[in-house]
C-alpha cells in the first residue's frame, strides 16, 4: 500500500492539534461524554475565549462534533474520525519505508547507510522500492 501525500498531510495535521496539553485534555474528557463549554472551563480552569479557541482547533481537524440543544451546544470526540486517524497511524508505521511517496531520498540513505552493516537485511530496508 503507498502512504501518499494528502495522508501524510492528515496525520501532520492532527498530530499538530493533538500536540496541545490543553486540547489532549479536553480530548480526553469528551472521550468520557459530551460536554458543554462552560463545563470544560470549570473542569480545566481555563478562560471560555481559551477553551472556545482550543475546541475550534479541534473541530476544525474533524476530531470533535457539536450538537445543539436550544442555545445549548455540546461538544463530543468524533469517535470516528478518530479511529480513522489511529488506523492512518498504524497503517504508516507498519507500511514499507519504500511505499511512502515522499521518503524516497531518505530510503536510498537507509539503504547506503545501514545496509551494509554486518547482520543487516539488506533485502529488508526500503521494500517496495
Amino acid at each position: 500500500m503507498i502512504i501518499n501525500m494528502v495522508s501524510i498531510e492528515r496525520l501532520v495535521e492532527v498530530f499538530k492539534v493533538l500536540g496541545d496539553t490543553t486540547r489532549l485534555k479536553i480530548v480526553k474528557l469528551l472521550s468520557e461524554q459530551e460536554l458543554r463549554v462552560g463545563e470544560i472551563v470549570e473542569i480545566l480552569g481555563l478562560a471560555q475565549s481559551s477553551v472556545s479557541q482550543h475546541l475550534a482547533r479541534l473541530r476544525s481537524a474533524k476530531l470533535v462534533t457539536e450538537r445543539r440543544e436550544g442555545q445549548v451546544v455540546y461538544y463530543a470526540l468524533n469517535w470516528e474520525n478518530f479511529l480513522a486517524f489511529e488506523q492512518s497511524c498504524k497503517r504508516f508505521m507498519e507500511s514499507e519505508l519504500g511505499s511512502i511517496e515522499t521518503m524516497d531520498h531518505e530510503c536510498r540513505l537507509l539503504r547506503a547507510i545501514v545496509g551494509d552493516r554486518k547482520g543487516s537485511n539488506e533485502r529488508r530496508l526500503c521494500a517496495g522500492k
